[in-house]
C-alpha cells in the first residue's frame, strides 16, 4: 500500500518535469519472479525504473542510506534493502533470493555502479549468480536520455532472457561474469537501437 501511494505521488510530481515514454511493457511477465536489469547513469534511474515497471520493484541500496532511522524506514517501505558494497554481503544476497523466491521482481544494475555516457563499463557477476540460483529469467532494460527539465526520457524493456540452459551446471566465477556480460550486451543493444531511432526522428 505504502509503495503504491509513493509511486503514484512520484509519478504525479515527475510527470511535468521529466516526461517518460515507456516501450516494451508487454515483455514484463505479468506474474512470477524475474530480475529487471537496467543501465545506470544517474541516481534517478532507481525512481524512473520503479515508475516505469508495471510491477513493484525491489532494489538493493547502499547500507549508508539506512543509517538514519527515518530514512531507513522509508527505504524499506518502498521495497529497498541494504547492501554492503565493500564486499560480499551474504545477508543482502539472501534477501534478494528471498524476494525472487516469493515471486517478486528484483531490480539490478549489472554494472554495479553509475556509468556516465561514453564511459567503458563491465558487468559484475551478481545478476547472473542471482538469476541462476533463483532460476528466474532476466528482463534487460535501457533508460535512454538525459535528466533535464521537460526533456523526455525513454525507457525500453527488452524480451526476457532465459538462463535455463545453465540451470544444471555449476558455473565458476569466470562463467558468471561471461553470462552477466551477455546480459549487459543486450542492454547496450537496446540502448544503441533506441538512440538510432531517436536520431532518425522515428520516436
Amino acid at each position: 500500500m505504502f509503495y503504491t501511494v509513493i509511486k503514484t505521488l512520484a509519478a504525479i510530481i515527475f510527470a511535468p518535469f521529466i516526461p517518460r515514454k515507456v516501450s516494451g511493457k508487454e515483455n514484463i511477465p505479468k506474474e512470477g519472479a524475474f530480475i529487471l536489469a537496467l543501465n545506470h547513469r544517474s541516481n534517478l534511474d532507481v525512481i524512473v525504473g520503479a515508475l516505469s515497471c508495471p510491477r513493484p520493484l525491489h532494489y538493493m541500496a547502499k547500507k549508508e542510506l539506512f543509517k538514519n532511522k527515518l530514512l531507513g524506514w522509508f527505504f524499506r517501505n518502498v521495497n529497498a534493502f541494504p547492501i554492503d558494497r565493500a564486499g560480499n554481503d551474504l545477508k543482502a544476497i539472501k534477501t534478494a533470493l528471498s524476494v525472487l523466491k516469493d515471486g517478486k521482481v528484483l531490480g539490478i544494475f549489472p554494472e554495479g555502479t553509475r556509468v556516465k555516457e561514453g564511459e567503458e563499463s563491465s558487468a559484475k557477476a551478481g545478476v547472473s549468480m542471482l538469476a541462476l540460483r533463483a532460476k528466474v529469467p532476466v528482463v534487460p532494460g535501457a533508460i535512454v536520455g538525459e535528466y533535464k527539465l521537460f526533456k523526455k526520457v525513454h525507457i525500453i524493456f527488452g524480451e526476457p532472457v532465459s538462463l535455463e540452459k545453465y540451470y544444471d551446471t555449476k558455473p565458476d566465477s569466470a562463467k558468471l561474469l561471461q553470462i552477466s556480460s551477455e546480459i549487459l550486451d543486450e542492454i547496450k543493444k537496446i540502448d544503441a537501437n533506441e538512440k538510432k531511432l531517436l536520431q532518425k526522428g522515428e520516436k
